[in-house]
């Protein structure tokens, strides 16, 4: 019995200075890989295979488990046999299809330290690089190019329909499809007196009046839902409801925000101008423009330049305590707009670095910055009216010929009418007298209220109260 005991504490104590042994190796290769391998993947491998950016080849090395999944060309790291790893074979320079990193060689001591790393299993420490999770979390998600929205425009098939009968364009073609493959039928056509509804609400945001109801109802004719379309259309309401959608997309407001909330006083002409354009079916590219450049158009005139007042919207810090880095927030929230409401991307996320997902490089994004960059900085003069003290010289750069001559017209008329103003009041002033029978003009002091002294300067009603 002794005899076992002892046998077996033998066991034990063998079996635990093993664990112990075992553990004191990987904290010793966990170490090495923090303090060593770790700062040369950093410095080499990271620019191009991080998860800060797109990797390239779809190769990450921020991470053991991304290391084992690999890229285009397979694992990195081989865990059945190390010394055939990828990775030691991208940084050996030892065959020309794989020289890693592309800046050129690693110093022999780097490549000495990644080899002892790799061949000693890649031990990884905890809490250096991506979090681990990450290496598969992206396996559904296509990046860049892959992603639909960077495909080529196709024009589809018009797919085959059960109740053909009820198609009567190719839209209701692909509407139909849709509902067949759920098992749903299309609801009833809508009577005359709920379309007029829809329609009103949808083109003018208000319901439709008794007039337009009744003028809908009477209409027999072939073409009556068109015709009646067409008159919401022509509705100086439909740019007003319209408008709201895209000024709610360029993040229009009337006033700066911050602290103080000044007023921007004439941020209404450029609602005006977003109205206008929208009832006079302005095409969209030219809608963009102005708006972007209509000061710099070879027919600017009045209506481009209040455009261009598009980039006073939003909150502005008119007193703000970093001068730069208010101007490089504005800039931001320019390109913001422009990506998302123009060209129905973001690009907030290149200000700091690539794009994960889109193909949008950080230098992207600042060649954006630099085109906006001129915009006129701050402690300037306040909105974007015509500066008063400088109006004859800009009224006419401003409007062309056709406007100089429009304000030389103005101008004449309005000293004509001024001196026939004067002329009609001097004769009205010679004609009125005083009370008395006196010339108004020949009158003194009429009262004196010397407000630095406590009685004198006080007036009393008729209950003495002050």
């Amino acid at each position: 019995m002794l005899l076992t005991a002892s046998v077996a504490a033998l066991s034990t104590g063998g079996l635990e200075s093993t664990a112990f042994a075992q553990h004191e190796d990987i904290v010793r290769r966990s170490a090495f890989f923090e303090s060593e391998a770790w700062p040369i993947i950093e410095r080499e491998c990271l620019p191009c295979h991080g998860s800060d950016g797109r990797p390239k080849g779809g190769l990450r090395l921020d991470s053991r488990p991304a290391m084992v999944k690999g890229g285009d060309r397979g694992p990195a790291f081989d865990e059945a046999n190390p010394e055939s790893s990828l990775l030691l074979r991208m940084i050996s320079w030892e065959h020309e299809d794989y020289q890693m990193p592309p800046t050129g060689r690693l110093s022999d001591d780097d490549l000495a330290i990644l080899n002892e790393w790799v061949l000693e299993g890649a031990t990884w420490a905890d809490g250096v690089g991506a979090d681990p999770a990450d290496a598969d979390a992206d396996d559904d998600i296509p990046v860049g190019g892959d992603w639909w929205a960077w495909q080529p425009l196709v024009r589809p098939e018009v797919p085959a329909v059960e109740e053909s009968s009820w198609v009567r364009n190719p839209v209701d073609a692909f509407v139909l499809a849709g509902l067949e493959a759920s098992n749903l039928s299309p609801a009833p056509e809508a009577d005359r007196h709920t379309l007029v509804r829809r329609v009103a609400l949808d083109l003018t945001g208000l319901p439709p009046t008794p007039a337009e109801i009744a003028a809908f109802l009477d209409d027999d004719a072939p073409g009556a839902y068109e015709r009646m379309v067409d008159r919401f259309l022509e509705s100086s309401q439909h740019g007003v409801k319209w408008a709201r959608h895209w000024l709610d997309a360029v993040r229009y407001a009337d006033t700066d925000g911050y602290e103080r909330d000044r007023v921007k006083p004439a941020a209404w002409r450029y609602r005006d101008w977003v109205v206008d354009a929208i009832n006079e079916d302005l095409p969209w590219n030219r809608f963009l423009v102005e708006q972007l450049a209509g000061d710099e158009l070879p027919d600017r005139d009045l209506s481009t330049l209040t455009a261009t007042g598009f980039y006073r919207l939003g909150i502005w810090d008119d007193e703000p305590t970093d001068v730069e880095l208010a101007k490089n927030d504005d800039l931001d929230s320019i390109i913001d707009v422009v990506s998302r409401g123009m060209m129905g991307m973001s690009v907030a996320c290149a200000r700091c670095h690539e794009h994960k997902r889109d193909p949008i490089l950080q230098g992207d994004y600042y060649r954006l910055a630099a085109i906006f960059r001129d915009l006129a900085p701050y402690k300037e003069r306040m909105g974007n009216a015509i500066d008063a003290k400088n109006v004859t010289r800009q009224v006419p750069e401003h409007f062309g010929a056709e406007g100089e001559a429009k304000f030389t017209d103005g101008r004449r008329r309005y000293e004509a009418e001024r001196a026939s103003m004067l002329e009609a009041l001097r004769a009205h002033v010679d004609t009125v007298v005083a009370p008395d029978g006196s010339d108004p003009r020949d009158v003194g002091l009429v009262a004196h209220y010397p407000m630095d002294d406590a009685e004198l300067g006080v007036l009393r009603d008729s209950t003495g109260n002050h």
